[in-house]
């Protein structure tokens, strides 16, 4: 019991802000791993759908172009929203 009388009267909010963890940024590999990683969903799904008219690299390639794209087009949305941070 002396476990749940000590969660009892901890100050919670105050106890967070001591183990405050800084914001991870994503950085390049982590990019580069979460786009391949989305690739492999895409890819398939976009080969089944063309009814196997192009090759499975195409397919790839096809599926890595349209991340980009998205990728592009979020990102030039947010330097049009928010100028003053870029």
């Amino acid at each position: 019991m002396p476990i749940f009388s000590r969660a009892k009267s901890l100050n919670l909010p105050q106890s967070l802000t001591l183990y405050k963890v800084p914001p991870m940024k994503p950085t390049l590999p982590k990019i580069l791993l979460l786009g391949l990683l989305l690739n492999l969903a895409i890819a398939p799904a976009l080969y089944a759908a063309t009814d196997q008219n192009i090759t499975r690299g195409t397919a790839y390639a096809l599926g890595l172009l349209g991340i980009i794209v998205v990728g592009l087009a979020i990102y030039l949305a947010i330097v049009i929203v928010q100028p003053e941070k870029f």
